[in-house]
């Protein structure tokens, strides 16, 4: 099943709660060495900006212990990396650069209206003022495929790179995409069964 959810090129599987205690507001920290570009953010009082991410990883053996490989391979003791962040939950804001601009980064679940080949088509939903960018991931919800977004067309219609939409009142989700490091990642297989694997994840937003 296409997953609707990515830490980078990596699929998340199933989300089943999203917790976003902290969203990026009025400061930065600047990372040390080859990220020095970057920061994570933080408010006034030093709480960083955070989300806690549960949910299962399904297939093989195999290709379970290869995802929580690809996870474990991003995590980085020196917290001086980031990965983009794709997924419908994301409500954030975007920091262009260290004390800059901030953008809208809101993620879409919503219903076809009308269907035209390769695009997209909401009449009620608001794509550039969520800040929906070239590259997200949007998902037909029915038949489980996806495609990538390569021109934001209006608020209310996209174009995309596979005809995944060809009737209409078929539900559908968007990705919204911010930048994150991964401060924690905890697998936890559930025996006998071996296709399944629950876990949480912990990502700190960044800007730069």
């Amino acid at each position: 099943m296409a997953s609707a959810n990515w830490l980078g090129t990596i699929p998340l599987g199933t989300i089943y709660e999203w917790k976003l205690p902290k969203d990026a507001q009025l400061d930065y920290f600047s990372f040390p060495g080859k990220d020095s570009g970057a920061a994570e953010v933080y408010d006034t009082l030093g709480v960083l900006s955070s989300i806690t991410i549960k949910g299962y990883l399904m297939g093989t053996f195999k290709y379970i212990q290869g995802l929580i490989y690809d996870v474990r391979n991003i995590q980085d003791g020196n917290q001086s990396s980031y990965v983009l962040l794709k997924s419908p939950f994301v409500n954030s804001n975007f920091y262009t650069s260290s004390g800059g601009t901030k953008t809208r980064r809101i993620g879409t679940i919503g219903t076809i209206t009308s269907t035209t080949s390769n695009k997209l088509i909401d009449s009620t939903s608001t794509f550039i003022t969520n800040g929906v960018q070239i590259g997200d991931v949007v998902k037909n919800l029915i038949a489980n495929t996806t495609a990538i977004v390569v021109a934001i067309d209006s608020e209310t219609q996209l174009s995309i790179d596979t005809d995944i939409f060809t009737n209409s009142n078929v539900p559908y989700s968007c990705t919204g995409t911010i930048r994150v490091k991964v401060n924690r990642f905890e697998p936890t297989w559930t025996l006998p069964g071996l296709g399944i694997c629950g876990y949480e994840l912990e990502v700190i937003q960044v800007i730069g």
